[in-house]
């Protein structure tokens, strides 16, 4: 579980940077029932620190949901993919189910992004990183060390919170993923640390 210890070191961190970098990420992630992957990498059982961390993610991409809506006339197919993947995680479907839906849902945001010069893409994309935490859990403690940064991360490389975050405070007098409105950021990373976190875990 969270500890009132790292949730307060997580708070201090934000507080004295505005951010809330990976490693410090990681830590309240582990705190919500220790990564959950066999040595293949594969979600050995679905766990309440797994379905912590999807709900994390979920809740993450509501905050930039709007976005999609407003820009697609409320396009159904990333509501339709995260529907599937609460399915998945209740045990109406199999994980085979949603993987080849993954797949295809990949490709179309990937689609997407390479022939839409917008922001609106990128959210598809972060959901495509929610449906991989019901799958695979956070990815990205397997590929990253413990001291791993954010200058690590891209937006093919990424955890979902870091994602949506870059969206969410995205400048757009600048580039997405490279210029920040500050103010916004440590908003974010002050709900997910305030709210974000104890929601998931009084669930």
């Amino acid at each position: 579980m969270a500890t009132e210890n790292a949730l307060k070191i997580a708070k201090r961190v934000i507080e004295e940077t505005g951010y809330l970098d990976l490693p410090y990420r990681k830590i309240l992630w582990d705190s919500l029932g220790g990564e959950n992957y066999g040595k293949t990498g594969k979600i050995e059982k679905i766990t309440e620190g797994l379905k912590r961390r999807f709900r994390l993610s979920e809740l993450c991409v509501n905050k930039i949901i709007h976005i999609w809506e407003f820009n697609t006339n409320n396009d159904p197919r990333l509501q339709k993919i995260m529907e599937l993947a609460n399915s998945y995680l209740d045990g109406k479907v199999s994980s085979d189910v949603l993987n080849n839906e993954l797949e295809k849902f990949n490709s179309f945001e990937s689609k997407l992004i390479d022939n839409v010069f917008d922001i609106y893409p990128f959210v598809a994309r972060a959901v495509s990183g929610v449906i991989g935490v019901a799958l695979y859990d956070e990815a990205i403690f397997q590929v990253t060390e413990d001291d791993s940064k954010d200058d690590w991360l891209d937006h093919e490389v990424f955890d979902v919170a870091w994602m949506v975050c870059a969206i969410y405070s995205y400048s757009d007098t600048g580039l997405l993923f490279q210029d920040y409105d500050d103010k916004k950021r440590k908003e974010f990373w002050n709900w997910y640390v305030d709210e974000a976190i104890p929601s998931v875990l009084n669930s």
